[in-house]
């Protein structure tokens, strides 16, 4: 394929390092040239995100983490829904997070290497639907 682009982001736009120092798109949270176990920020508006891991092995975990202000200064902490704290893992590898924030990605219990993790837009903001789109017989 050479230098096409083959999709909608620019190629070499993000911030993860990749073969010769150059950058990869920023969907891509983590991937085999990943320098370190927390990825770039990312931001979550109108639209749900995707956030999808691959070949995690049976130890590696990866866990959110949101970003906030208190009045004073940033706080960060691992996302928690129903009290349980929200992490990736190779058997529960995709996450639809439709909360605005800013958050990271966190890898824990193993090394880089082989896995990859990528963010989508789903493009299904809460704008998106409308109660007529549920209606049956019209």
């Amino acid at each position: 394929m050479g230098d096409q682009i083959v999709s909608a982001n620019p190629l070499f736009s993000g911030n993860v390092n990749g073969p010769n120092n150059q950058s990869q798109p920023s969907n891509v949270l983590f991937n085999g040239n990943s320098g370190g176990t927390l990825s770039h920020r990312f931001t979550v508006n109108q639209n749900a995100v995707v956030i999808q891991a691959f070949n995690l092995s049976g130890g590696q975990t990866l866990t959110v983490n949101m970003f906030g202000f208190d009045g004073i200064t940033n706080v960060t902490a691992p996302l928690t829904l129903n009290g349980k704290v929200v992490t990736l893992t190779s058997t529960n590898n995709a996450l639809v997070l439709d909360m605005p924030g800013t958050y990271t990605v966190h890898l824990t219990g193993g090394g880089l290497g082989a896995f990859s993790c990528m963010i989508f837009e789903t493009g299904m903001g809460y704008f998106s639907y409308g109660l007529s789109d549920f209606s049956a017989g019209t």
